[in-house]
């Protein structure tokens, strides 16, 4: 969506800007339906393949278990996420939101009419 709508623009369509907003949008709410079900219905069984037994005992020295362990740390990575998405994602939909009418300016300028 994004590459169609910067050509839409290079060539003059104004609709290129309201796919510019959605592709940045949707990938944005895409990311945030991923992290809610992950969260949602975590799989913790593949993750302790890599825990070893010097760092189980260490976990346990810490008052936790290591599925708590385990748990936790998928938490911290998928809010991570949420905020490198909420940053990179929500910072280019209100960068093209805010940009649309002076874009739309220049469009207009540039049309022969």
């Amino acid at each position: 969506m994004e590459l169609s709508g910067a050509s839409r623009l290079r060539h003059g369509d104004a609709r290129g800007m309201r796919l510019l907003f959605w592709s940045h949008f949707q990938i944005g709410a895409s990311m945030m339906v991923y992290v809610a079900v992950r969260l949602l219905n975590p799989e913790i069984e593949p993750l302790r393949k890599a825990v070893t037994p010097e760092l189980a005992e260490q976990i346990q020295q810490v008052g936790m278990s290591v599925d708590q362990f385990l748990l936790e740390m998928m938490r911290i990575v998928y809010f991570s996420l949420v905020a490198a998405t909420l940053l990179y994602q929500g910072g280019m939909t209100i960068y093209y939101m805010r940009r649309r009418a002076a874009v739309m300016a220049a469009l207009q300028e540039d049309d022969p009419q």
